[in-house]
């Protein structure tokens, strides 16, 4: 137990040791560093032209930080993805961000709403269900979970113009988590995740579909009517079928939950495409990317970018994206969305003649182009987020309007200057400490 106590005490001498001589040397370089300074400031009182030099060795190096640090500058781009989501953070209400989509074969509306039908209800292959239906000429659709379904489709396939998704207006602070483009089955997704309680004076989402006051075939599923005795169910199956002969040409419908829109379009996308959707709109949040999941266990979740090309400009310079390729700019980062629409894979339309009848084929979607705008010190771009490979950076000579070549210039010359007042500087204080040191020795 004592040569224990023995070998602490060794030990704790030689740290206290050690510790001692390591206080002493910092204690000289105090010294030494404090009459270093004392020998610069006493060198920079005896010569004027020496802070004059130091003046401008400052100067030119703060004008080469300037045009190579990053400084947060204006960027716009133009991509073509997959997929996009984004926040709507703008202070109008009711922002309308879908307009008159036409040419849609079927339309899916998918959560949890409320809304009511008016017209002629018809089922022609279920007798219980048409005699059910035929004492109403208006029902009230009650959709009470997150699988719940209302699905429209056209009775006359030939009338293509029937079914239209009229607007879609926002209120501040929605989320659109996913707004996607199928090409395989012409399908649009447009998916608003649950908006959190609204307080008083809020308005929800607001969706208008038009009819155009032709028939058209609804399928309810896990769907409550209250009208209708029997637990608000026509029987026992949690789904119904029927065709619709609308009163009234359009059906508005408030978005307060998740909601899920498909839209099933035709193989021929209309000329008008491209007013579709509003743009200039103010956003945060923008994202290109999807979640590949297993169901199963999160960690084994893959995000992957939804880029398909694209490019990004800064000033004069520009960032090319590649397909797959995840976009990481700094904050604020995407702020506004100038202009969506879908990308049609080549421009213009083929027409086919047939028996001198002229036959237009509408090209294939691509899909969606998106246009933004935002601020950000740095953009960097990468197949892994982690490690992104590209860069696109400006600086605030780039911003006072510098051309690259111009700030290619003002930095060179500025590191010679810098180089040759730098040596005299420590060539003029050499020799007047040498000079200080002989006066001092012979007073």
């Amino acid at each position: 137990m004592r040569n224990r106590r023995n070998r602490i005490k060794l030990i704790l001498i030689k740290i206290t040791r050690i510790c001692k001589n390591i206080y002493s040397k910092l204690i000289v370089l105090q010294q030494v560093i404090i009459k270093i300074i004392n020998l610069i400031i006493d060198y920079l009182k005896q010569k004027k032209l020496a802070c004059f030099v130091l003046i401008l060795l400052i100067t030119f190096s703060g004008i080469i930080y300037s045009g190579i640090h990053p400084y947060q500058s204006n960027f716009e781009g133009n991509l073509l993805v997959k997929s996009i989501g984004f926040e709507y953070v703008g202070e109008q209400n009711d922002r309308l961000f879908v307009n008159n989509i036409t040419n849609i074969h079927q339309f899916q509306l998918e959560g949890i709403h409320s809304f009511t039908l008016h017209g002629k209800f018809t089922n022609k292959n279920n007798q219980k269900i048409q005699e059910i239906l035929s004492n109403y000429d208006k029902l009230k659709i009650e959709l009470f979970d997150e699988k719940s379904q209302f699905i429209v489709s056209n009775v006359n396939f030939n009338n293509l113009r029937s079914l239209e998704l009229s607007e879609l207006y926002l209120q501040p602070n929605t989320t659109i988590d996913s707004l996607r483009y199928y090409p395989s089955n012409n399908l649009l997704l447009i998916l608003i995740p649950r908006k959190y309680t609204l307080h008083q004076g809020e308005k929800p989402n607001l969706l208008n579909i038009n009819f155009d006051e032709q028939p058209v075939k609804i399928i309810l599923n896990n769907y409550y009517l209250p009208e209708l005795k029997n637990k608000g169910k026509v029987d026992e199956s949690s789904s119904i079928e029927f065709d619709l002969q609308p009163n009234s040409g359009q059906i508005q419908i408030e978005m307060k939950n998740t909601s899920r829109l498909l839209l099933e379009l035709q193989s021929s996308i209309p000329g008008n495409h491209e007013a579709w959707f509003r743009g200039d709109l103010e956003v945060r949040n923008v994202h290109f990317n999807e979640i590949d999941t297993d169901g199963v266990n999160f960690n084994n979740d893959i995000e992957k970018s939804t880029i398909i090309k694209g490019e990004i400009r800064m000033g004069e310079k520009g960032l090319k994206v590649e397909s797959n390729q995840f976009i990481i700019p700094d904050k604020p980062g995407i702020q506004r969305l100038r202009n969506i629409e879908l990308h049609p894979e080549n421009n213009g339309k083929l027409e086919l003649s047939i028996d001198d009848k002229v036959l237009e084929v509408s090209e294939a979607i691509e899909g969606i182009e998106v246009r933004i705008a935002g601020k950000a010190n740095r953009i960097e771009a990468g197949l892994d987020r982690l490690f992104p490979v590209s860069r696109l950076q400006s600086n605030l000579l780039a911003n006072l309007g510098f051309s690259n070549e111009l700030i290619i210039a003002i930095i060179s010359s500025c590191s010679a200057i810098i180089v040759s007042l730098f040596t005299w500087l420590v060539n003029d204080f050499l020799t007047w400490l040498a000079s200080t040191s002989k006066s001092t020795q012979n007073p």
